[in-house]
């Protein structure tokens, strides 16, 4: 309650700085984030490739959920969701293996003010695409975390697979939900502190020792991190998912094949 609370003043006071960001203001930002990210590579039109699916305004700027759909069968490395007005923008660099499935990939982020939200497609012929689409919403980098800390240092780095059955046994649709706070470095705790950023730079899945994808994380990715997505079953079938954060500590869950 007390997160919906604080976000909704944000949004309110956004509404001000919102009214000065035109499309010009939106379009210069983007060309300086896409620079940072990815150089002078050209970036071209990505609606034959990619749909981006976001509220239009989110209940919660600390937990906005995202989606991105592949559209066609053309073959795709790399997918990155980047917030463009947030201090690190990219919330997700998601490169994809051979056991990924081309369903929807579904993640949340944080939102720090109104922004566009881009998700950009690499092609394996490294040819870059992009969609996007603008997102009210304010207050998620600083918002405080839902969760105690003393609970949050107990619970750290666990993971679980949520697995569904699908009409192809060989496709599973899939949740990884991650215990982690992934702390910006913007909340405060009650004392006026700063709570130091710590937050998940890389988290790799494989089944049957065949990868899935590895993911580049970022301030951008919400607490509890919760990504969607599709493999295709391989080898013994047996998911392994491993995890790095910014302080250096490892984690790693092993999860039977699905039965």
């Amino acid at each position: 309650m007390r997160r919906l609370l604080i976000a909704a003043l944000f949004a309110i006071a956004g509404i001000t700085l919102a009214a000065a960001d035109d499309g010009a203001e939106r379009e210069a930002r983007w060309k300086n984030v896409a620079g940072d990210i990815f150089g002078e590579r050209p970036i071209e039109d990505g609606r034959q490739l990619l749909k981006l699916n976001i509220p239009e305004q989110a209940m919660d700027a600390a937990l906005v959920p995202v989606s991105v759909e592949f559209i066609g069968d053309r073959p795709i490395a790399v997918v990155s969701v980047i917030v463009d007005n947030n201090p690190m923008p990219l919330a997700g660099r998601f490169r994809l293996g051979p056991a990924f499935a081309r369903q929807d990939l579904k993640l949340r982020v944080r939102v720090n003010e109104f922004t566009l939200i881009h998700a950009v497609a690499e092609t394996d012929d490294g040819r870059l695409y992009a969609v996007s689409q603008y997102i009210r919403a304010a207050g998620g980098c600083s918002a405080p975390s839902a969760t105690a800390s003393a609970d949050v240092l107990a619970r750290m780095g666990k993971m679980q697979l949520r697995r569904d059955r699908s009409i192809d046994p060989s496709l599973v649709p899939s949740r990884l939900l991650i215990s982690h706070p992934n702390y910006s470095g913007m909340q405060q705790t009650a004392s006026g502190d700063y709570t130091p950023a710590r937050y998940l730079e890389r988290v790799t899945v494989s089944v049957g020792g065949v990868n899935v994808f590895d993911m580049d994380g970022g301030i951008s990715l919400s607490e509890d991190p919760s990504i969607a997505f599709t493999y295709e079953a391989k080898g013994n079938a047996e998911v392994d998912v491993r995890m790095q954060d910014s302080s250096s500590s490892q984690f790693a869950q092993h999860f039977d094949a699905l039965q």
